[in-house]
């Protein structure tokens, strides 16, 4: 079945669409100006259409569409940090969730159960996949048996996941408020999301989106002015970059692209000046140091 006039006002579920139609079937649209309505049985007409299958279930199908992006957003995050992971998937691992998120689903806007879902899920896997070693720490330094370190790992891990699940709770709010741009929002909640990781209960500031770049030296220089939060709101903007113009063919969010990138390339320009041109790693006399971790 196909319409030329979508479910939802979001193109996100719109394609152009190749339609031979068959013999002995009839066409029609609600819209005049739809192609479908001058065609005849045998005839190719092209259409930006929403596909819907009769007879199967729309639901269960984006469904399958939520799962893969589930699967992406883990997979990114994961394989942003050591030991597993490489610095340059950070720069999308959060597009995946905020596409999610932004788009609505064949019954209309997402719920907020399950937004607070795919957050949480993001998040298991997210620090499940990155704080794994907090298992071997409790067994040998905590005399803990197997079964019981892995507990407090999990559990650690799902007091994690609760952050990106409030982030994709905010995010959610924000498109409500302010449409498709309200996607823009994202690296700011984000931040503000990890920063509270930071500071409630004493704190827990461990793979931070920002510190997946502590490898990529001209981009780390910004932490000098703008710490690690700054860091992982530059990250984010590629992110959210990327998914706003995944979620709408809106001029304005493929500008929001391009500036992203000038973004990302005078902070990397910069750095690599700095790196370049600095004192402080040509001047003076070199010194030995020891670094000794604290006792957690």
């Amino acid at each position: 079945i196909f319409t030329c006039s979508p479910l939802s006002k979001n193109p996100l579920f719109t394609s152009n669409a190749i339609v031979r139609i068959p013999n002995g079937v009839s066409t029609r649209s609600a819209s005049p100006s739809c192609p479908l309505n001058s065609a005849s049985p045998g005839s190719i007409v092209t259409v930006v259409a929403t596909r819907y299958i009769a007879g199967e279930s729309t639901v269960h199908n984006f469904g399958c569409v939520t799962v893969a992006v589930l699967e992406s957003t883990c997979s990114l995050f994961a394989a942003s940090f050591p030991k597993f992971g490489y610095p340059a998937f950070a720069w999308i691992a959060l597009s995946p969730l905020i596409v999610a998120v932004a788009a609505p689903t064949p019954r209309g806007v997402r719920s907020s159960t399950s937004t607070f879902f795919l957050g949480l899920v993001t998040g298991l896997v997210y620090f499940g996949g990155t704080v794994y070693w907090v298992v071997d720490v409790m067994r040998t330094f905590g005399s803990l048996s197997t079964p019981a370190a892995g507990l407090v790992g999990l559990l650690l891990a799902s007091y994690l996941a609760l952050y990106p699940a409030f982030f994709a709770l905010l995010l959610r709010r924000a498109i409500q408020r302010f449409g498709d741009m309200g996607v823009w929002l994202a690296p700011v909640l984000w931040v503000a999301t990890e920063w509270l990781r930071g500071v409630v209960g004493g704190g827990f500031p461990w793979v931070l989106l920002g510190a997946s770049q502590a490898t990529v030296t001209p981009v780390v220089q910004l932490a000098s002015v703008t710490g690690v939060y700054g860091l992982s709101a530059l990250v984010a903007l590629v992110s959210t970059a990327a998914a706003a113009v995944a979620v709408s063919r809106r001029r304005v969010h493929r500008v929001g692209a391009v500036v992203a990138a000038v973004v990302v390339l005078v902070v990397a320009v910069a750095g690599a000046a700095r790196v370049r041109w600095g004192t402080l790693t040509t001047d003076g006399r070199p010194m030995r140091v020891g670094l000794v971790q604290g006792s957690v």
